[in-house]
């Protein structure tokens, strides 16, 4: 088995697909053996906006999630993508923001605990005016891909 070095590769496909070489992420499979995927393409959507900063977390048992930003709807959002330990996809892309004011979203980050959920926090401007005054926001995943019913301002701050 060969480990390469180049974990993604942003280079937009002839349909302007989210295209993702996954290959420092082999998954390994129960037995231990490696299930060597190459390329994925992730994103369902078909229109021309970009997708980037892309993300992942893999579980113990193989299972893993992808996040990135996406300008389908005319504004950067996080959107999410599940997969198990083979690389087949779970379920379909979902919005990660569980807010759905018109507001932009950046800089995801996405990590994974020992109870199978994944967290993922992102710069959020629905309380402020981009590009200024944003606050960091966090939300769950469970291993099967439900979000918490409402996003976590981590940056909030208490009044006396």
């Amino acid at each position: 088995m060969s480990c390469r070095r180049d974990a993604v590769n942003l280079r937009r496909p002839t349909r302007n697909l989210f295209r993702i070489a996954l290959a420092l992420s082999l998954i390994l499979a129960s037995d231990g053996n490696a299930v060597d995927k190459l390329d994925y393409i992730i994103s369902d959507d078909i229109t021309p906006a970009p997708q980037t900063g892309p993300k992942i977390a893999v579980q113990a048992g193989g299972n893993f999630v992808v996040t990135w930003v996406d300008r389908r709807s005319g504004r950067h959002e996080i959107f999410y993508q599940r997969f198990d330990k083979f690389g087949i996809f779970q379920g379909i892309n979902g919005a990660l923001a569980q807010d759905s004011s018109p507001t932009e979203r950046f800089q995801v980050s996405l990590a994974s605990n020992y109870l199978g959920k994944y967290s993922a926090v992102w710069k959020d401007f629905r309380n402020g005016t981009f590009p200024f005054s944003p606050d960091i926001y966090q939300n769950m995943l469970d291993s099967s891909g439900v979000t918490a019913t409402s996003d976590i301002n981590v940056t909030a701050t208490a009044s006396d």
